[in-house]
């Protein structure tokens, strides 16, 4: 299932032409989460990151970075980072 959360930050790579990495604990909370609310994990990816690459964009455009890792902490609260 962590594969799936991979996926997905490729997916939002094609998508938005940014790449969203998840590290392996990031990973794993996603997964644990999309079981405990009994959820397939790229709905609940999809969803917690829905309004991600507005954000990412506006950082790319200051900095010029096209790569962001997502640790824990930005997946149990997204809109925070």
């Amino acid at each position: 299932m962590r594969q799936l959360v991979h996926q997905f930050g490729e997916r939002f790579r094609e998508a938005h032409g940014l790449a969203l990495k998840f590290n392996e604990d990031a990973a794993e909370w996603l997964v644990e989460q999309a079981l405990a609310e009994k959820m397939a994990v790229r709905d609940l990816c999809a969803a917690r990151f829905k309004d991600y690459q507005f954000g990412l964009k506006l950082i790319a455009q200051n900095t010029g970075a096209q790569e962001f890792t997502v640790d824990r902490a930005a997946a149990e609260s997204p809109t925070g980072f």
